[in-house]
């Protein structure tokens, strides 16, 4: 299933790069009306509109240098139409708190203009950004390291602020900043200032398991009372007709109890939508009236979080594909009887490889509501979850929003008001962290990030299998380069690369041993030793006449009698791998003298037969329902 909007997408942020890039001078996308309307010189702030509401953002300092207001603003509005409120933000800061700071400290001139800005001046601003000037001293911070300079990542991003705004400044106002653009970038390029100084932490396993048991508990808690609301409802309904009037000097005109309440609330939503707390207790006649009683009706953000966090840690997705999930995006399928569900996740960053951003995934379905709640025992799966919220959102999207599809839609708490539902998050990053953290203030547990779940899993699979294949699968990964990149820890990689560096010598060896040292015989047995059977302690140091120090040892035949080889006469397997060797020295014994048989391998024949002398009775019943033919000693 793809989504109706994917080439729109693709379209939108193909030209939004080639704007970056400095391909493009103007955007006409989105089509709403995103604009700086006018710059304030007495108060040093731009007039931001967006369909209709304004937000002021301040830039005092830049007022300093008249000559840079006009193509800077330009600069700013192209940003904000490209990307938004927060992106613009973020740039005008770095402006501030980089370029503009460096002009003030260098002590340039009022009527510095964009002509003056050059590859000696540049180079200016990146030693600026590299020395203890660019860093203003705050109140040092109790067990905190004190630095002199800027963190990389914050020179970073004050250098590419700069380059961000003169690939927005037209062309027409600056001909020759565009020419040296490539230049600038060059110099004010900072290598590994995209890496994280500290990764995601991942959760111990106890912090873990307390999670998957606090969001089992409230999804139970959740659904309990959302259909002992219904039982009121049920009743309210049909008394709410026949309600006897009050004394005429009574506050409340009507006698009403908690069914009645609610099925006046059903009601008024019915006919005016989900209005405000006072407007609540005027309609229904009721000064105990709160929003809570909406919770029979919709679930609020806080409620939404923890049906996000056992999506998270049912699918080990990530925040962003979940948030924009809908209900289309899931299908039911069968795997052998079983119920299961293929989810499509849309991740808007995968679009810059040229496809939709869709990616569809199985996951097992878990039981039905029904079932669910009629057996206390059971755990509340994808299943429950997303019946639970189609029928607890459903008035929410009969209201009509305009995301009635959306999984995650809720109700917002603004102030005595009730906000107009919308996907959980919305363009607000802190709201899911926020509401996380209130979710582990409740159930008594250490906050954590949402973004500690995926790794989590994919550290606990991986370490359990010890194979980044099936790590891969789980994590959903195209390749499993990007497995090993961003989600295995470092020992993890370095063992991987040793693994797959033991099977190419192992593979050498069998091709210099002619096929009798065999790496593929008994898959995930240690094959270090190079006859089966045996243990090596150190395969790189042979003993044996003819070995190089430093390779892989190619002495087929000759472990019985190695002094860093070791038998396992407890292992049925093992021993049977010694029978099949004895009789394979034999075979070779029969081809060659004598004199070079006991020269060669009499020893070796000598110190196996008194390994199979040795073995337990019971060790070589069970060896003899093994059956091995191994290649003859020569």
């Amino acid at each position: 299933m793809k989504r109706d909007n994917s080439q729109k997408h693709l379209a939108k942020t193909t030209k939004i790069k080639a704007i970056k890039r400095g391909k493009v001078s103007n955007i006409d996308i989105p089509s709403d009306d995103r604009k700086i309307t006018q710059w304030n010189p007495e108060r040093g702030v731009f007039c931001v509109m967006s369909a209709g509401k304004r937000t002021d953002v301040t830039c005092r300092e830049i007022q300093e240098y008249p000559n840079l207001v006009e193509p800077f603003v330009e600069a700013f509005g192209s940003v904000y139409r490209a990307s938004g409120l927060n992106s613009l933000g973020s740039l005008v800061q770095s402006i501030k708190a980089g370029f503009v700071r460096f002009l003030a400290f260098k002590g340039v001139p009022r009527s510095f203009s964009l002509d003056d800005i050059d590859t000696l001046f540049v180079s200016q601003f990146k030693y600026y950004l590299d020395s203890p000037n660019a860093k203003v001293q705050f109140v040092e911070k109790k067990n905190q390291p004190v630095t002199k300079t800027l963190a990389v990542r914050t020179r970073s991003t004050y250098a590419r602020a700069l380059i961000r705004c003169l690939q927005y400044i037209s062309q027409e106002d600056a001909i020759h900043l565009q020419r040296l653009l490539a230049t600038f970038e060059n110099i004010l390029h900072y290598r590994n200032a995209h890496k994280k100084v500290r990764g995601i932490q991942r959760l111990d396993l106890p912090q873990y398991i307390s999670i998957a048991n606090a969001i089992q508990i409230e999804i139970r808690d959740q659904i309990d009372s959302y259909f002992e609301g219904q039982k009121l409802l049920v009743h309210g309904r049909a008394q709410l007709d026949q309600l006897q009037p009050r004394e005429p000097n009574s506050k409340n005109p009507f006698i009403c109890n908690n069914a009645i309440f609610l099925a006046k609330v059903e009601k008024i939503i019915n006919e005016q939508g989900f209005v405000g707390i006072d407007s609540l207790r005027k309609q229904t006649h009721h000064g105990a009236s709160t929003s809570m009683a909406y919770r029979f009706f919709a679930p609020f953000y806080a409620d939404l979080i923890v049906h996000l966090l056992n999506f998270a840690v049912l699918t080990a997705a990530n925040l962003t594909p979940l948030l924009n999930l809908r209900f289309g995006d899931v299908t039911s399928v069968s795997r052998l009887g079983v119920p299961a569900y293929k989810i499509w996740l849309y991740k808007a960053r995968a679009t810059s490889g040229g496809g939709d951003g869709t990616q569809a995934i199985g996951i097992s379905a878990g039981p039905s509501l029904a079932e669910y709640r009629a057996n206390p025992s059971l755990k509340a799966g994808l299943r429950v979850s997303l019946e639970f919220l189609e029928l607890w959102t459903q008035q929410l999207r009969k209201v009509g929003s305009i995301s009635n599809q959306q999984v995650f839609i809720g109700l917002k708490v603004r102030g005595r008001g009730i906000g107009q539902s919308d996907v959980l998050g919305g363009v607000e990053s802190t709201t899911v962290m926020r509401l996380i953290n209130e979710f582990s203030d409740r159930h008594n547990i250490e906050r954590f990030n949402f973004q500690s779940i995926r790794p989590t899993i994919l550290d606990e699979i991986e370490g359990r299998t010890t194979d980044y294949r099936v790590t891969q699968e789980i994590a959903h990964h195209a390749t499993p380069d990007t497995t090993e990149r961003h989600y295995l820890k470092g020992y993890a990689r370095q063992s991987y690369r040793s693994k797959i560096a033991q099977k190419i010598e192992q593979r050498s060896r069998f091709h210099s041993t002619n096929g009798k040292s065999d790496p593929r015989l008994l898959q995930g047995q240690n094959h270090a030793a190079a006859t089966p059977g045996f243990i090596c302690l150190d395969p790189y140091s042979s003993p044996v006449a003819g070995e190089t120090a430093g390779r892989l040892c190619t002495a087929y035949g000759y472990c019985p009698a190695c002094p860093l080889a070791a038998a396992d006469i407890a292992n049925p397997i093992s021993v049977a791998l010694y029978g099949a060797l004895n009789d394979a020295i034999y075979r070779g014994a029969e081809q060659m003298e004598a004199r070079s048989y006991f020269e060669k391998f009499g020893k070796a024949h000598q110190m196996l037969q008194a390994y199979l002398s040795a073995v337990p009775a019971e060790i070589a019943e069970k060896a003899r329902r093994f059956s091995f033919h191994l290649p003859t000693v020569e």
